[in-house]
């Protein structure tokens, strides 16, 4: 049986630089709602700049698009972001104190790469436990599962082996 062990409602996160977020359950919807938005938005960058080289012209983007890396990094962010605003629903501390919770004001705390990596990693962390929990059956390090005793006990291990081929 699957052991879901996921919030069930708002909870907070505390990030960098004395920012704390309150978070709503990071659900199939919300994750799928972030990444639609930055595939969108990728797809609209890709489509002004192929526009502006038929111009003539290059966009302006503080990165190279041609670059895989720095495309990867951009979708990356912008996927941080997506989240972050589909996600967010309160905050506090002094950087935001009086701020109000906008889609603009969440992308640019996003814009701080430390408070980006910390939320990306604490909002993700319920499904990447359960990704490493293997829904209760990942191999135990003695060699048995979650959910089924151990079979191997008397297992001894002075078997032989098997000797070294001479080289002739």
């Amino acid at each position: 049986m699957i052991r879901l062990n996921l919030p069930k409602g708002p909870y907070e996160i505390p990030l960098p630089y004395g920012v704390t977020v309150t978070v709503r359950p990071l659900k199939t919807e919300v994750y799928e709602a972030a990444r639609a938005r930055m595939a969108r938005i990728v797809a609209d960058l890709k489509t002004r700049q192929e526009e502006a080289a038929r111009d003539g012209l290059k966009l302006e983007l503080g990165f190279d698009p041609t670059d895989r890396d720095a495309l990867n990094g951009y979708s990356q962010a912008l996927f941080t972001k997506a989240l972050a605003q589909a996600g967010i629903l309160s905050w506090k501390g002094k950087p935001v104190d009086g701020v109000p919770v906008t889609p603009e004001d969440v992308a640019e705390l996003m814009d701080v790469p430390a408070i980006a990596e910390a939320f990306i990693v604490a909002y993700t962390r319920p499904i990447a436990a359960l990704a490493e929990e293997g829904n209760a059956s990942a191999p135990a390090p003695n060699g048995t599962t979650a959910g089924a005793p151990t079979t191997a006990d008397g297992a001894g291990t002075g078997a032989t082996p098997v000797p070294a081929a001479n080289a002739a």
